[in-house]
């Protein structure tokens, strides 16, 4: 019985990793749900049904793209969404030469209203390297 087992878990284990492979492929090259869909159709249509192990039918299932994960934080009486900074800090550094020893950090921070008749705004931080011309934004506050 642990001969039946060990096989069961290995094919289990052959599973996981066959999503594992497949989700980070499907994401890393932007394989649109629908085509991941027809590959897994194809792919249960050519190969055995006693196979080691079981090819998933549906491109959410492979992927699992969580619905309701967010950045966002109640804070001072409104919401703040992070973006991010050392994602964005890590992709401008790679595009500026290997010379370059220091690099400077500006941070803006700036209140838009949202209309004349609300005391709601906008504020957005963004952010720039001096010796790149891109701007990203690292959070929006909104209250």
């Amino acid at each position: 019985n642990s001969k039946s087992d060990s096989g069961s878990d290995r094919r289990s284990d052959q599973n996981i990793d066959f999503k594992k492979f497949l989700a980070h492929w499907a994401v890393t090259e932007r394989i649109p749900q629908s085509s991941l869909h027809s590959l897994l159709k194809g792919i249960r249509q050519y190969t055995c049904k006693d196979c080691s192990f079981k090819i998933l039918s549906d491109a959410r299932s492979v992927v699992r793209i969580p619905r309701n994960t967010t950045n966002t934080d109640v804070c001072a009486g409104g919401q703040y969404y992070h973006f991010g900074l050392s994602k964005a800090i890590l992709s401008i550094i790679s595009s500026i030469p290997q010379n370059v020893t220091s690099i400077k950090l500006s941070i803006n921070v700036d209140g838009l209203p949202l209309s004349k008749s609300s005391q709601q705004q906008f504020w957005p931080i963004l952010g720039s390297i001096t010796e790149s011309k891109n701007v990203f934004i690292i959070g929006l506050y909104y209250g």
